[in-house]
């Protein structure tokens, strides 16, 4: 059975798509083409991934956010309770579809949502209208759009079918926004950032392919026919490269090879680069320690402990709220309305900013004192099964 077939299998008819498109679906749909920046560099989302600072902040805030706790809850004023069996929390917790676990699924949505600043999913219904399931759409292919009526639809092209989905239909990730409704791409907000860092790991590339020096000239004393000026090129350039290096030349007819210079503060490129790091960092919020950057100083504190409380509060909490209250909005809140239930989806964040055994023992004990949390949470806080009455 294909995969499409063993999607097909469990979704029916709900979503239809033929098979010779199966795979233009599951395609990622990065950006094609793409934009010149002012250092020549072409910038697009998926190109973007080639600097590695921006493929480590994107890893980084798609992974962490993707391991985290998610949970359906009932809630009222003063408690909530975990509802382990609720259909919605299958989907987010155990198979969003046949071919993403949890987590894949949410670190494909959230690296689209960090590189286009806007991640869709359709949601899957079954004839009852009940979510079956979530399935990525391209980020580059699907447009929100207000219609005559002044609702929200989406627009999106899955193989060769031009679709239009309701935003009842549409799960919407999106980064900051000028209108609400499209969120801005930060690689589309910082394409001369990007741009300057892909130019000078080119320009690196290319400093160390030329033996580490700059171009130069050959001096001949007499003009050359257009046949021996392209011979004599030709044949200088083929004993260039890494693999070359500091072997002999020979110039013939009294040539003269004139080589030159790098100024010394034009070679010395690495400050440069590791600007580049910081200002792609700045972007993402991202701490540059969290970057194994040589500049990873960091002023949201002191200690491993305090930066991560800091990382998961100002970075990853918004990134999480936004997906909580979409989620929220979209797949539990016809049930609401019909039950009277109030239902949540919650990502527990504070798992991120857990500090070390001593201070979380002192956390504990505190807590425990006054009343806050009984030993039986603290068990499961530290990953531990519930003893009842202990």
């Amino acid at each position: 059975m294909s995969l499409f077939s063993a999607i097909q299998a469990v979704f029916g008819s709900s979503f239809n798509i033929s098979n010779e498109n199966a795979s233009e679906f599951f395609r990622s749909g990065f950006g094609r083409g793409g934009a010149k920046s002012v250092s020549g560099v072409s910038v697009n989302e998926y190109l973007a991934l080639n600097l590695p600072v921006v493929y480590s902040c994107v890893s980084l805030l798609s992974d962490s956010l993707s391991m985290l706790p998610i949970n359906v809850q009932e809630y009222d004023d003063r408690s909530f309770t975990n509802i382990t069996d609720h259909p919605i929390a299958s989907i987010l917790g155990n198979k969003p579809n046949p071919a993403m676990n949890p987590f894949t699924y949410r670190q494909t949505a959230t690296v689209t949502q960090l590189l286009w600043g806007n991640h869709y999913s359709q949601i899957v219904l079954n004839s009852r209208g009940e979510a079956i399931g979530v399935l990525p759409l391209s980020s580059d292919n699907t447009q929100p759009f207000i219609n005559d009526d002044g609702q929200l639809k989406y627009r999106t092209t899955i193989g060769k079918d031009r679709m239009e989905l309701h935003s009842d239909e549409i799960l919407h990730i999106k980064s900051m926004s000028t209108d609400g409704i499209l969120g801005l791409s930060p690689i589309s907000v910082a394409r001369q950032a990007v741009g300057l860092g892909l130019a000078m790991e080119t320009f690196g590339a290319k400093l160390f392919a030329n033996d580490l020096r700059a171009g130069g000239f050959i001096k001949h004393p007499q003009q050359l026919s257009p046949v021996a000026h392209r011979n004599i090129l030709e044949s200088f350039q083929q004993n260039g490269g890494l693999e070359n290096a500091w072997k002999v030349k020979l110039l013939e007819e009294g040539m003269d090879y004139v080589q030159a210079s790098i100024p010394p503060e034009d070679a010395q490129f690495l400050g440069s680069r590791e600007f580049q790091i910081a200002e792609i960092a700045r972007i993402y919020r991202v701490p540059l320690v969290l970057l194994q950057s040589k500049e990873g100083g960091t002023t949201w504190g002191t200690g491993i402990e305090q930066l991560m409380i800091a990382y998961a509060r100002w970075t990853i909490l918004p990134l999480a709220t936004q997906w909580m209250q979409e989620l929220t909005a979209k797949m539990l809140g016809n049930e609401q309305t019909r039950s009277g239930k109030r239902l949540r989806v919650k990502i527990d964040v504070q798992s991120l900013a857990q500090g070390d055994m001593t201070t979380r023992a002192t956390y504990y004990k505190t807590m425990s004192e006054i009343g806050v949390l009984t030993p039986d949470q603290i068990r499961v806080f530290e990953g531990y099964n519930p003893r009842d009455g202990v």
